[in-house]
C-alpha cells in the first residue's frame, strides 16, 4: 500500500456501469503485485474504493485451504475448504512429516464456500508434538503448500488425557 504517494488521477470516462480511471506516474506494479487498489473520498468526503482486474490474472477459481490435521491413532483428518467462487475439481491431498510423504488421499470436488473432511491412513507412525507437518493440496496441477508445526489433539485424546497443572504452561 503507499499511503497516498500513488498516482494522481488524469482522466476518468464512464464505461456502462463502471467508471474508468487513467493515472500517471509509476505504478509500482511488478511480476509478484499486480493488484490495482484505489482508496480516496469523492467530491462530497465519502469513501472510494477499488481495484483492478488485469488481464493477466484469472480471478475466479477455486481457493483451496487446510486446516491442521487431528490424528486418530494410524489415520489423520484433514479438514480442506474452497474459499473460491467456483467449484473445485477433484484433487489430492498429501500429509508429510518433515520431508517424508506418510498418507495421502483424494480431495473431493468442492461447491464454492464448501468443505470436506478427508480422512487419510498413516504409512507411519504418527508425529510427535515437535515434528514439523505439511499439508500439500493438488488439483490441475496446481500446488496450494500448509506447513505447520503445531499438532491437534484429536477431541477424544484431549478428553482421556490428565489435566495439566496450573504450574505447566498450555501447548
Amino acid at each position: 500500500m503507499n499511503f497516498g504517494r500513488g498516482c494522481p488521477a488524469v482522466t476518468s470516462e464512464k464505461h456502462g456501469d463502471d467508471l474508468i480511471v487513467t493515472f500517471a506516474g509509476n505504478s509500482g506494479f511488478t511480476s509478484e503485485n499486480f493488484a490495482g487498489k484505489l482508496l480516496g473520498e469523492n467530491t462530497a468526503g465519502g469513501l472510494i474504493f477499488g481495484w483492478s482486474r488485469l488481464p493477466r490474472g484469472n480471478y475466479i477459481e477455486p481457493i483451496l485451504s487446510a486446516r491442521a490435521p487431528a490424528f486418530h491413532g494410524a489415520s489423520a483428518d484433514v479438514k480442506i475448504e474452497n474459499f473460491g467462487q467456483v467449484a473445485s475439481p477433484v484433487g489430492k491431498v498429501t500429509l508429510l512429516f518433515g520431508s517424508n510423504v506418510v498418507a495421502s488421499g483424494t480431495v473431493p470436488a468442492l461447491e464454492p464456500f464448501g468443505e470436506a473432511a478427508v480422512r487419510l491412513r498413516l504409512a507411519s507412525k504418527r508425529p510427535q508434538r515437535e515434528d514439523k507437518v505439511t499439508v500439500r493440496i493438488e488439483r490441475n496441477g496446481i500446488e496450494f503448500v500448509y506447513a505447520l508445526s503445531v499438532i491437534r489433539r484429536s477431541h477424544s485424546e484431549t478428553q482421556t488425557k490428565k489435566p495439566k497443572s496450573h504450574h505447566e504452561p498450555n501447548r
